[in-house]
């Protein structure tokens, strides 16, 4: 038999505790409510038509309604048919039945027989009550669904405009007590798989409850079995459910049947579940355990959308961060740029000046004492201006190295043909050396200062280094992918395998530098040069066997 509902319309007087009383010693499974004024009445009956309405006796104090002059109760009966209503007098009065009965009471009779008429009453509303299923059914599975999708399309347009979690998570709480008239309501956060779910909104529960109650997952076996689930729990009788058998309850009250549903986010993340528990059993339906299936997942959708938007945040602002550090860098390393051109202004200028006062001074020399002084005076005089000239020639490679890569050069469309023509003419070699330059010599887009400067330094390298004034250098190119990859060959003396890397590091050089001139600067720019642009540079030689260097550079 189901569970009827009992409503009393009083006001708490000596008089409504004592007809409590009496209802509840009725052998009668009903449950009792008790309502203070008619508006209050008025709106449990409105909320009942959202959800699932329960077969409802009023018993309505007659006081309170104001039969004779009021309207009442001319509106409940009107509005709510299906809920009959016993107006109860302590006096009773004959107008005032015939006025009771008139605006739709289905009875009037004394307060002191209240107990004696509740089987015969309770009668009556099965009855109603079965005729206006039987008649409404239609009209009620309609409104139910249409209440239904109306819930879901609020929440999810909630969710859509940012409304926070723990609001959204009381939204469905009240809209979901309202539709199913339930005992328990309730949204569980899952805080980690080690210190279980919190109770973040609630209906039935104690308000202390929120943000304190926790469930361990395996305290409880149907939220366990929830939690590892893809669709809903449904348990009509609790008492017949094994997950049951000796587990404790976190509902303040014994309750006959549940449904629940884990909010899952992609990939199965469990981020809490939902709960509807009522002491009726049998409350809950497959349609009602699909429902929330779908309030579940909008309130997933929402949770990841707030996540997202937080971790879009924390980017944003690792990003802020990163920028500034970044333009603090680049203000630092402008402040670097500076202080190195002013360095190379110093190189170039204070420096170099007094090494040609040297050197002048000592033709002055040579030149005042050309008839008083030994041939090895003039040796030693002719050692001071070579050493002169070499400090300025590193002084001159140091300064070519600072700026390799550090010059803004717009690209252009360049000949590569041409640009070696150029530097053969610069180099001057010697007319017994042959330079050999391919056919297929790429025209691109590059910067031509920078391919100009890297092809120097190889092809001079190549010159100074010679053993055979009939020496022979090749120079050819080749597509690589996005590059295209040139190679400078020489026959020259070669390279030990152990000396590769020594050879591209500034101001090394592998032989003394009083039997070559060189700075041991050229191979260091031209790899800088490489390097900057995106390229790469590396050496094939043997001692005896000459050189073959290989570098590749990115086509714009």
């Amino acid at each position: 038999m189901i569970m009827i509902r009992i409503v009393l319309l009083d006001d708490g007087s000596a008089d409504a505790r004592t007809l409590k009383t009496k209802l509840i010693s009725c052998s009668i499974a009903c449950r009792i409510h008790c309502v203070a004024t008619a508006a209050d009445l008025l709106t449990m009956l409105d909320r009942d038509v959202q959800g699932h309405p329960p077969q409802t006796l009023i018993l309505a104090n007659s006081c309170l309604l104001d039969v004779i002059h009021g309207e009442a109760l001319k509106s409940i009966c009107h509005h709510h048919p299906n809920s009959p209503v016993v107006v109860i007098s302590r006096v009773p009065e004959v107008r005032e039945a015939i006025a009771a009965v008139r605006q739709g009471a289905v009875d009037y009779i004394d307060s002191n027989h209240v107990a004696d008429e509740i089987p015969s009453l309770v009668k009556t509303v099965r009855e109603r009550s079965a005729i206006a299923s039987k008649n409404q059914q239609p009209y009620a599975t309609l409104e139910s669904q249409l209440s239904r999708q109306a819930m879901i399309a609020e929440l999810s347009r909630q969710a859509l405009t940012g409304l926070e979690i723990r609001s959204l998570f009381e939204q469905t709480v009240e809209q979901l007590e309202q539709l199913f008239n339930v005992d328990y309501c309730g949204v569980f956060e899952l805080m980690s798989y080690q210190r279980g779910f919190v109770l973040r909104a609630a209906m039935g529960w104690p308000n202390e409850a929120i943000d304190h109650m926790t469930v361990d997952i395996a305290s409880d076996a149907v939220i366990g079995s929830t939690v590892l689930t893809d669709g809903p729990i449904l348990v009509p009788d609790i008492r017949s459910d094994s997950r049951y058998d000796g587990m404790p309850s976190f509902y303040p009250t014994p309750i006959a049947s549940l449904v629940s549903i884990v909010i899952s986010g992609s990939g199965r993340q469990p981020f809490g579940f939902v709960v509807l528990a009522s002491t009726e059993l049998n409350h809950f339906t497959t349609e009602d355990a699909s429902f929330l299936q779908a309030i579940a997942n909008t309130l997933a959708m929402a949770i990841e959308r707030k996540q997202s938007e937080q971790s879009i945040r924390t980017h944003a602002n690792e990003l802020a961060s990163i920028t500034a550090i970044l333009a603090k860098t680049n203000s630092e390393l402008a402040e670097r740029n500076r202080e190195l051109n002013e360095f190379a202004y110093i190189t170039s200028h204070d420096l170099k000046a007094p090494l040609r006062a040297i050197a002048n001074l000592s033709e002055w020399i040579e030149e005042d004492l050309q008839d008083r002084t030994e041939p090895s005076t003039f040796h030693y005089t002719s050692l001071l201006r070579k050493r002169v000239y070499r400090i300025e020639n590193l002084l001159n490679g140091l300064l070519k190295y600072s700026r390799a890569g550090r010059l803004h050069i717009k690209a252009e469309t360049v000949s590569t043909a041409a640009v070696l023509k150029d530097v053969i003419d610069l180099l001057t070699p010697p007319a017994s050396l042959t330079i050999v330059i391919g056919d297929d010599m790429p025209v691109f887009r590059a910067r031509r200062l920078l391919l100009q400067q890297a092809f120097s330094s190889l092809i001079g390298n190549a010159i100074k280094h010679r053993r055979d004034p009939k020496g022979r250098i090749e120079i050819t190119a080749r597509p690589v992918g996005k590059f295209y990859e040139f190679t400078v060959k020489d026959d020259g003396p070669g390279i030990a395998p152990e000396h590769h890397d020594k050879i591209f590091m500034i101001f090394q050089v592998l032989e003394p530098r009083d039997k070559t001139e060189n700075t041991g600067v050229g191979l260091a720019i031209a790899k800088k040069i490489i390097e900057a642009e995106g390229g790469d540079i590396s050496v094939e030689s043997d001692l005896g066997c000459g050189a073959t260097f290989r570098f590749t550079w990115p086509v714009e």
